[in-house]
C-alpha cells in the first residue's frame, strides 16, 4: 500500500522537488491538522497496540478471539466511521458560522440514535448468537461476553 502510495510521486520527482515549503502553508497545514492528529493516534492504539498487549498478557489464540468478536460488530464501527465522514461538512460549517448549539444539538441527537441502533443490533446479535455458533462452527464457540464488551466499546467510540 506504501508502494502505492508513492508510485505517482515516483513519475513526478522534479515536480515534488520543486515544491517549496512555505512557512505561511505549514502554519496553515498545522492548524487544520493538529486536530486530526489526535484522533489519528487513538485509532492507531485502538487498532494496533490492543492486540500486542493481549498477546503478551494473554495468548494469541485471545487475540484472535478478541478480533473475531469484533467483527460482530463491524456494521457499528463502519457506521460511527460513515456518519462522521458524512456529516464531517455539515458541522464545519456550522463551526464557521459559530452555530455551536446546532452543534451540540446534532451531536447528542447522533449519540442517543447511535446508542440506540447499537443497543438493538447488539441484542440483535445476543438472541441469533447460539444459531451463529451452530452455523459458524465450534471456534465461534464461547465469544458472547467478547461480542457484548466489543458492543460496550463501541457505545462509548460513539
Amino acid at each position: 500500500m506504501g508502494i502505492a502510495a508513492l508510485w505517482p510521486l515516483i513519475f513526478r520527482i522534479r515536480t515534488a522537488l520543486a515544491l517549496q515549503a512555505d512557512r505561511k502553508i505549514l502554519i496553515e497545514f498545522w492548524a487544520c491538522g493538529k486536530w486530526a492528529l489526535l484522533g489519528v493516534v487513538v485509532t492507531w492504539v485502538n487498532l494496533s497496540a490492543y492486540p500486542l498487549i493481549v498477546a503478551a498478557s494473554l495468548s494469541t489464540s485471545e487475540v484472535a478471539n478478541i478480533n473475531v468478536a469484533r467483527l460482530f460488530l463491524m456494521p457499528a464501527g463502519l457506521c460511527i466511521a460513515a456518519w462522521s465522514n458524512l456529516y464531517r461538512p455539515r458541522i464545519s460549517a456550522l463551526a464557521s458560522s459559530k452555530s455551536f448549539k446546532e452543534i451540540q444539538s446534532l451531536s447528542l441527537q447522533s449519540i442517543a440514535i447511535g446508542l440506540v441502533a447499537i443497543l438493538v443490533f447488539t441484542t440483535l446479535l445476543v438472541l441469533v448468537y447460539p444459531y451463529l455458533e451452530h452455523i459458524l462452527g465450534p471456534t465461534y464457540g464461547g465469544l458472547l461476553g467478547l461480542v457484548l464488551l466489543w458492543g460496550v466499546f463501541f457505545a462509548l467510540l460513539l
